[in-house]
């Protein structure tokens, strides 16, 4: 198998302090797939610092697109 990051099979191992919260978000019942378009915290904060670093206004709820395979999702726009 190739060993490519962006395919989901790195060939290294991640950080311990990533693996912890990993454990920690399983114990605190974090443990279903987001929603499709985000979750609202985090499209929040994104939206925030978007607003911050541009000066423009995003709606969170309906600007925003967050996805974890950035590749896949630009190849699909195309």
């Amino acid at each position: 198998m190739s060993h490519k990051p962006w395919s989901g099979f790195p060939n290294f191992d991640g950080p311990e302090f990533v693996k912890d919260a990993a454990v920690q978000a399983i114990k605190d019942g974090k443990n279903q797939y987001a929603r499709g378009y985000g979750i609202p915290d985090l499209n929040i904060a994104i939206a925030d610092r978007f607003k911050k670093d541009t000066g423009l206004e995003v709606d969170p709820e309906k600007e925003l697109l967050l996805q974890m395979v950035a590749l896949k999702q630009l190849l699909q726009l195309c």
